[in-house]
C-alpha cells in the first residue's frame, strides 16, 4: 500500500536505448532515507560504478521529491537532484523550489533516475506516469531563457516547468548549474556539467498547481500547518526577512559597501517581493537593473548568493554591478559562487605578478571591474582561451597554471569556497562547515544559530525591532525550537550564543547537518526552516511527516535518520576521493595569513573543531572515517560491504 505522500515510483531512463522502466520504490528505503537527498544518496551509492569519471555515460544523475512535497505546509516545494560531482569528484547535491516540486508529483514520480548517454542532444518530457524524448539539436546553444521559451513554443504549452543547462553545461564547465524556469538555480558542483555530459539540454515537467499531495491524517495535517504557520509568522526574524529576503544578511553595518546593502537594494533595485508555493514569507525579489550595460532589465534575483560572489572576491561596489553578473551567469547556467570565487582568485594573481596580461588574453583583469567580469564569464561558460583554464575550476586552474598561483587558491576538495572561513559573519560554524560538508558547502548544512549574536546593535535593532541586550538574546534562545537537551548541549549551561568563540561550534554542525539532512529529504525550503530564529524543529517535523505519510518517527529516531543519512554522504566522499581528515581542511593561507588584516583562523583550534565534530558523530578521530561499529549502528553495513576499496579503510574499533 503506497503511503500517503509517496507515489511509490521510479522511472530509470537509459539514454543509450533511449528508454525507460518504471520500477516500485521498496517501503523500507522511505523508512530509512524518507525521499529527496535521503533516497537519492541511497541509490548513488549503491548502483554508482566506484570510480567512474563524473563526465563519462557512467555516471548517474538522480532527482528526488520529497513526501511533504504538494502537501499545502509552507514551502515544501523542493527538488533534490544529485550526481558524482564534476568539480570535486565527490557528491554532488542542489536542489531549488518556487512550484518545481509539485511538477514532478504531477508527473507521477518520487524519483527519476538518468543513466547512459544520448547519441545526439535531446530533452526528456515527463508527464501522466511516462516520458517523452524529444531532439535537442535546435536548442544546443542557446541561453537558459531562451531554453525556457522555445521548449515551451514548441510543446504548444506554457504550463511547463523547465530544468535547463546553457553553453556552460555543454561545454562541461566543471562547476555550471542547471536553471529552473530561467532565475531558480540547482547550484554547486557542477551537476549542470552532468547532463551536458549526457547531451541532455533540458528536462521538463508540467505545472503542478492542481497537485495535492495524498494525506494520511488531514485533521493532524491541518492542525500541524496552523502550528507552522504561526511559529514562522511570530519569529524575530520573519518581518525582515520577508523584506530583504537572504540580504539580511548583509544589512547596514555588515554590508561589503554603501551600494551593497540589503536597505540599499530594497529601495534602488527591489520592485516587488515574489514567493514560493504555500509559502508567507515572499522573500523572493523581481529586481531592476538601473545602470551599465542590462541596464531595464527586470528578472528574478537579489539573492546574497551574487553578492558574496561578485562583491566580495571581485570587489564589485555596487548592486547593478553584481546584478549584472548574476544575469548573465544564469543564463550561461555559470554557477556564481565559483565563477566569482576563480575569477578573484585570477585578479589575485594578476595583481601579485603570477599571471600576466598575455595570459589573460590581454584583459587587465583588476580588482573591481564589472567588464572584465563580464568577459571572463563568457570565456568561462564558451571555455574560450584563458576561459578554458578557469573552466576547470580554481583548484586545477592553479595547478595548470602553477608559478604559486596554487597557495592563493580558496577551495576545499576542489571547491570554490562559499564564505571565506577566517572568522566573520554568519558566525564559526558556518564557515568550518564548509571544510566538512559532504559537497563543501555550508549552505547545505546551514549552522545559523549565531546569527543573531553577530549582528552588530544597530543591524540587530533594525532587523529583529528589539535592542541587543542580554534579556532580549535570551528571549531568541527560548524562541528557538530545541529541546532542552540540545540547549545544553549547543550553547551550554545556561545557554548562551556566542558567535566568535570556538566552543561547541563543531557540535553545532553536526547537529545542523543531521537537521538539514531531514529538511531536505522531505522537500522543504530551509528560507523558514533554519535561516530565522529557528522557528522549527524535530519535534515539528516529527508532526509534519506523521500528518502527511502516517509514518510514526520518534525526534530520537529522525536523528537518526538524518545521521544515517550524513553518514552515507560521508562513506560515498571516502570511497570516491579518499575524504579522510587530511581533506577535511582549508588551504594553507586561511592558517597563515589574516583576512583584510584581521582575522586569521588558528589551526590549533581549527584542529579541535575537527575533533569535536568526529566525536559528535561517533567517528573515528585519527582518521575521520566513520567506524565500522557506528555503520552497523546506523543498519549501514549492508550498503558498504560490497565495496571492496572502502571496507579495508574503516576504523574497527572492536566495541
Amino acid at each position: 500500500m503506497t503511503m500517503g505522500g509517496y507515489t511509490g515510483k521510479q522511472i530509470i531512463v537509459d539514454l543509450n536505448t533511449q528508454k525507460g522502466e518504471i520500477e516500485k520504490i521498496d517501503r523500507e528505503i522511505f523508512t530509512r532515507f524518507l525521499g529527496g537527498i535521503g533516497t537519492n544518496i541511497y541509490y548513488l551509492f549503491k548502483e554508482l560504478e566506484e570510480g567512474i569519471d563524473p563526465l563519462s555515460p557512467g555516471n548517474v544523475f538522480v532527482i528526488g521529491v520529497g513526501p511533504l512535497v504538494g502537501s499545502g505546509l509552507p514551502g515544501t516545494d523542493r527538488v533534490e537532484i544529485s550526481s558524482k560531482s564534476p568539480l570535486s569528484g565527490g557528491f554532488g547535491s542542489a536542489n531549488a523550489g518556487e512550484h518545481l516540486g509539485l511538477g514532478f508529483k504531477k508527473a507521477g514520480f518520487d524519483q527519476i533516475i538518468l543513466k547512459g548517454k544520448s547519441e545526439t542532444p535531446v530533452f526528456l518530457f515527463f508527464h501522466d506516469d511516462s516520458f517523452e524524448i524529444h531532439p535537442a539539436e535546435g536548442l544546443w546553444g542557446l541561453d537558459t531563457c531562451e531554453t525556457v521559451k522555445k521548449i515551451k513554443e514548441d510543446l504548444c504549452d506554457e504550463n511547463l516547468h523547465v530544468l535547463t543547462i546553457g553553453p556552460a553545461g555543454e561545454n562541461l564547465v566543471r562547476f555550471a548549474n542547471i536553471q529552473s524556469d530561467c532565475y531558480m538555480s540547482f547550484s554547486r558542483g557542477g551537476l549542470g556539467a552532468v547532463l551536458g555530459s549526457k547531451n541532455v539540454k533540458a528536462i521538463v515537467v508540467p505545472r503542478g498547481d492542481d497537485y495535492h499531495a495524498p494525506v494520511s491524517h488531514p485533521d493532524l495535517l491541518n492542525e500541524i500547518r496552523k502550528e507552522v504557520y504561526k511559529r514562522i509568522e511570530e519569529d524575530p526574524l520573519y518581518q525582515a526577512t520577508c523584506k530583504y529576503g537572504t540580504m539580511v544578511f548583509i544589512s547596514k553595518e555588515v554590508s561589503l559597501g554603501e551600494k551593497l546593502s540589503a536597505e540599499y537594494f530594497y529601495e534602488n533595485n527591489k520592485i516587488k517581493p515574489l514567493g514560493c508555493y504555500s509559502c508567507p514569507m515572499r522573500c523572493s525579489h523581481l529586481v531592476k537593473i538601473n545602470e551599465g550595460p542590462l541596464k531595464g532589465v527586470e528578472f528574478r534575483g537579489g539573492e546574497v548568493s551574487p553578492v558574496r560572489a561578485f562583491a566580495g572576491p571581485c570587489s564589485l561596489q555596487d548592486f547593478d554591478s553584481v546584478l549584472t553578473c548574476s544575469e548573465i551567469s544564469s543564463k550561461y547556467g555559470l554557477e556564481m559562487l565559483s565563477a566569482g570565487g576563480i575569477i578573484g582568485w585570477l585578479m589575485t594573481c594578476f595583481e601579485k605578478g603570477l599571471v600576466s596580461i598575455d595570459e589573460t588574453d590581454g584583459l587587465n583583469v583588476r580588482f573591481g571591474d564589472r567588464d572584465v567580469v563580464i568577459s571572463l564569464l563568457e570565456k568561462i561558460a564558451l571555455r574560450k582561451g584563458i576561459g578554458n583554464v578557469l573552466a576547470e575550476g580554481v583548484f586545477r586552474a592553479s595547478q595548470i597554471i602553477g608559478k604559486g598561483t596554487e597557495y592563493y587558491q580558496l577551495s576545499v576538495k576542489k571547491v570554490e569556497f562559499q564564505v571565506d572561513p577566517r572568522p566573520a559573519r554568519p558566525g564559526i560554524a558556518w564557515g568550518f562547515a564548509q571544510a566538512v560538508s559532504s559537497r563543501s558547502d555550508a549552505a547545505k548544512t546551514h549552522p545559523l544559530l549565531e546569527f543573531s549574536d553577530s549582528l552588530p546593535p544597530e543591524t540587530f535593532k533594525h532587523l529583529l525591532g528589539m535592542e541587543k541586550t542580554e534579556e532580549n538574546m535570551g528571549k531568541i534562545i527560548e524562541w528557538m525550537a530545541l529541546s532542552k537537551g540540545e540547549k545544553k548541549e549547543l550553547l551550554g549551561d545556561p545557554a548562551e550564543i556566542v558567535w566568535q568563540t570556538y566552543s561547541r561550534k563543531a557540535k553545532t554542525v553536526q547537529w545542523a547537518e543531521g537537521l538539514s539532512a531531514i529538511i531536505d529529504s522531505l522537500g522543504i525550503c530551509k528560507r523558514y526552516s533554519m535561516d530565522l530564529c529557528l522557528a522549527l524543529g524535530y519535534e515539528h517535523y516529527s508532526k509534519m511527516i506523521e500528518a502527511v505519510t502516517g509514518l510514526d518517527f520518534s525526534t530520537k529516531e529522525l536523528k537518526k535518520i538524518g545521521e544515517r543519512i550524513i553518514t552515507l554522504q560521508k562513506l560515498f566522499n571516502v570511497r570516491e576521493i579518499n575524504a579522510t581528515r587530511e581533506e577535511d581542511t582549508f588551504p594553507d593561507i586561511v592558517f597563515k595569513e589574516p583576512l583584510k588584516g584581521k582575522y586569521r583562523y588558528p589551526k590549533e583550534q581549527f584542529e579541535l573543531l575537527l575533533d569535536e565534530y568526529y566525536e559528535s558523530h561517533g567517528w573515528d578521530v585519527k582518521t575521520g572515517l566513520p567506524t565500522v561499529q557506528k555503520i552497523k549502528e546506523l543498519n549501514l553495513f549492508n550498503e558498504i560491504c560490497k565495496s571492496q576499496s572502502l571496507v579495508p579503510k574503516l576504523p574497527n574499533t572492536g566495541k
